[in-house]
């Protein structure tokens, strides 16, 4: 009949008999900080909600807390009112309570509620591995039909917090066992056994605020079906300046179905509101959980220094006790400093066997004692591990011990005092280089080097060195100051005592130290790599072929160095008179070993006939250093003198000195006439002016030398013989097509020529 009953109340909320296992470990629990990490929270309890979540977890309170929920889970199927707290017991033990209050709004109406109370053990002298349990007393009742219930449950826990290399790093692994053997006994006389669910976790503190959680729990359905459910949990929150936090989870069991969760949180004066959202899981809908919790201070405000403590004026003269602290400073946490004080206690005058019990007691700097020894046997030392008497550790500041001793009627017969401070080790901090590798360009740098420091933050006034070393040890900059490490340096020269860097790897080394001997030191490697750069380029053919059948092309052969410090390359293509930009070849990092240029342009077209070209290599470096290469001439040649119906013929021919683009004087008057001639006998026409060189002159510049020449006579035919430049095409040859043997001074002579030539269209 029970089983009937349990049934119609699961199909009542969720409408699946599965639903009662998500409400095993989906919204049920407490707190909106869990359920904004879909339940990852078994290795992160560690405040009031760990009654329920891990009653191992209540160790880590060091106050009185207080916290109250409110929840409208699955669309309003069920509201929750949780009231819970929790407390630290000396001897790094603790314990909590909660009372929750469940009301299911369906057809059946069902009030549930839960009292809960729990504690926290430490299994080691260190605290890091405990153990909880917790005892919880269940009753409800369902009105339809008319049925009432209770039962008793038991929960246990485990939990083990590994510190890692870095102090604000820790991992933290945990196991969870809820309803070891809890059964419901209702009004009918029947009995049920309330599944039992295992989880393991797992947390990792990133740093101390973000926190990434991951849970994988196995649900018991009970004694009737063998059956597991396995639900898996993973959880991230962050938090910002400890004063806001965010959070997001995802939940999915063995059936894929899963469910996302979101939460954030506001903490101030003590005060955490917590809010968080389950999305809809199967068809339950989506739950909501609004969470205040309410702390006590752990210490009382910060008062000023006491005054130094002066010698106690009701000891008796024949008692003299005599205090030492080794070493005065020290470092409970760890690195850097040791991490305990020793005190040596001895009766300096006096009778022993009159002295009936000694009191060794240490107090913060407002008076608030925080550990104390006593007993009645001499012992010579005690060992303070900075932990107060609940087993915490103490913050950092200036401690009084006070040792005291007194006769049988606990009258005071002597006593000394001596402070020790405690000290947190260096936070670890780092630094970055940017850039991370120097270029040297003609000896300057693209820019200058920043050391941009990190995690510094928490670092307290210290003395701090920057050093920059080359690769044999010689120091060639250095920084320092006292109190706030920078967040930035620049080293702007970029230079070795006035001179110039050499190429290799130097060392930024970063040396911090405070006030009471902890150091630190870090270091980054920085290469230097100082550029010479090489450029070389050659072209074929430099005169091109517009008709060519192979296809008209021109190609680069490229020479760079050193190529590995190319960051971009290019090849400028542009028209030898305008500089307008014809075509652009680039490419990212070394350029190839040879480019190709299609004798088009970057629309695609292919260039008129009888264009002279500038070409020129352009590379980028890295550090955004740009060097060009030298100009190089490139033409496209004008074509056969006869092409379809056309009647070629040669009017004239001039003739130039040795590396002059001059016109000889008694060449104007043949000139003259051509353009006369041209403008009396023909109608439809165009002249091509073809110019050469010889193959001594203008050496590597003979094409420039040649159009030149065709230049020249083309602006006196346009000016003299009023022939527009649109009628006239030049081009240069160079050496190319002698008339006469170059090797004699008359050969050469005819050589060094310009052609016009008349093409008449029939």
């Amino acid at each position: 009949m029970s089983g009937i009953l349990i049934l119609v109340l699961l199909t009542a909320l969720a409408g699946t008999a599965r639903a009662g296992l998500y409400e095993k470990g989906g919204a049920i629990g407490l707190g909106a900080r869990a359920m904004g990490l879909a339940g990852a929270y078994t290795a992160l309890a560690e405040d009031e909600t760990a009654v329920w979540w891990n009653p191992a977890g209540l160790g880590e309170i060091d106050t009185l807390r207080f916290g109250t929920s409110l929840e409208s889970l699955y669309d309003g199927r069920q509201r929750s009112l949780n009231l819970m707290g929790a407390m630290p017991l000396p001897a790094g033990a603790a314990m909590g309570f909660n009372w929750s209050h469940n009301y299911y709004d369906q057809s059946a109406e069902m009030n549930a509620d839960t009292v809960s109370l729990a504690g926290s053990l430490p299994l080691s002298r260190d605290q890091r591995l405990r153990v909880g349990a917790g005892v919880k007393f269940l009753f409800g009742n369902l009105q339809y039909p008319d049925q009432a219930y209770q039962g008793v449950g038991l929960d246990a826990g485990l939990r083990y917090k590994l510190p890692l290399l870095n102090p604000e790093q820790f991992l933290i692994l945990a196991l969870r066992v809820q309803d070891l053997d809890t059964r419901i006994h209702w009004s009918s006389g029947l009995s049920e056994q309330v599944p039992q669910s295992v989880a393991l976790g797992s947390a990792l503190h990133i740093d101390q605020y973000t926190s990434v959680a991951l849970d994988l729990e196995y649900v018991q359905s009970g004694q009737e079906e063998n059956q597991q459910t396995r639900i898996l949990r993973l959880g991230l929150e962050r938090w910002f300046q400890d004063v806001v936090g965010v959070r997001a989870g995802y939940m999915l069991d063995d059936a894929y179905v899963g469910t996302f969760s979101f939460g954030a949180g506001v903490k101030t004066s003590g005060l955490e509101f917590q809010y968080a959202l389950l999305g809809q899981i199967s068809s339950l809908g989506v739950s909501h959980r609004l969470t205040v919790n309410y702390g006590l201070s752990s210490f009382p405000p910060e008062a000023a220094p006491r005054p130094t403590p002066q010698p106690t004026p009701y000891a008796p003269e024949a008692y003299q006790a005599e205090l030492i602290a080794l070493p005065e400073v020290f470092s409970p946490r760890g690195e850097g400093l040791a991490n305990t004080v020793v005190f040596q206690m001895r009766l300096v005058q006096g009778d022993w066997a009159q002295v009936g019990a000694w009191r060794l007691q240490l107090e913060d700097s407002g008076g608030k004692v925080v550990r104390k020894f006593h007993g009645k046997e001499y012992a010579e030392q005690f060992v303070w591990d900075g932990r107060d008497q609940l087993g915490r550790f103490s913050p950092d500041g200036t401690y009084l011990a006070r040792l005291q001793f007194f006769d049988e009627k606990k009258g005071l017969l002597g006593e000394d005092l001596v402070s020790v401070l405690i000290k947190s080790p260096l936070p670890k901090i780092g630094f970055n280089l940017v850039p991370r590798k120097v270029t040297l360009f003609q000896d300057q740098a693209a820019q200058p080097v920043s050391i941009r420091f990190t995690n510094i933050a928490d670092l307290p006034e210290v003395t701090w060195f920057v050093t920059v070393q080359s690769g044999s040890g010689r120091t060639v900059k250095t920084y320092q100051g006292e109190g706030s490490l920078p967040y930035r340096l620049a080293w702007d020269g970029l230079r070795a005592n006035g001179q110039p860097l050499t190429a290799g790897t130097y060392t930024v080394q970063v040396d911090v130290s405070d006030d009471v001997g902890q150091t630190l030191s870090v270091q980054r490697a920085l290469p230097v790599v100082r550029i010479k750069p090489k450029l070389e380029m050659q072209i074929k053919p430099r005169l091109i072929n517009l008709a060519d059948k192979q296809g008209a092309k021109a190609t680069f052969t490229l020479g760079v160095q050193p190529r590995s410090e190319v960051r971009a390359w290019k090849i400028e293509i542009r028209l030898a008179q305008s500089k307008q930009l014809v075509r652009l070849l680039s490419g990212n990092g070394a350029p190839p070993s040879r480019a190709v240029w299609n004798c088009r342009n970057d629309q695609g077209h292919l260039v008129s006939p009888g264009r002279y070209f500038q070409a020129q290599l352009i590379v980028t470096f890295n550090g955004n250093h740009e060097v060009a290469g030298p100009v190089l001439a490139v033409a496209t040649d004008i074509g056969t003198e006869q092409a379809g119906r056309s009647l070629a013929l040669h009017l004239t021919m001039a003739t130039f000195t040795p590396g002059s683009s001059t016109i000889p004087l008694g060449d104007f008057k043949r000139l003259k006439q051509a353009s006369e001639t041209v403008k009396k006998y023909a109608k439809r026409y165009r002249l091509q002016i073809k110019g050469y060189t010889d193959n001594r002159e203008a050496k590597g510049k003979e094409l420039e030398l040649s159009w030149e020449r065709a230049r020249k006579v083309r602006d006196y035919l346009n000016s003299s013989g009023a022939i527009p430049n649109n009628m006239m095409e030049i081009v240069g040859y160079g050496a190319r097509l002698p008339l006469a043997p170059e090797t004699t001074a008359a050969g050469r002579a005819k050589n060094r020529r310009v052609e016009v030539v008349l093409i008449i269209q029939k």
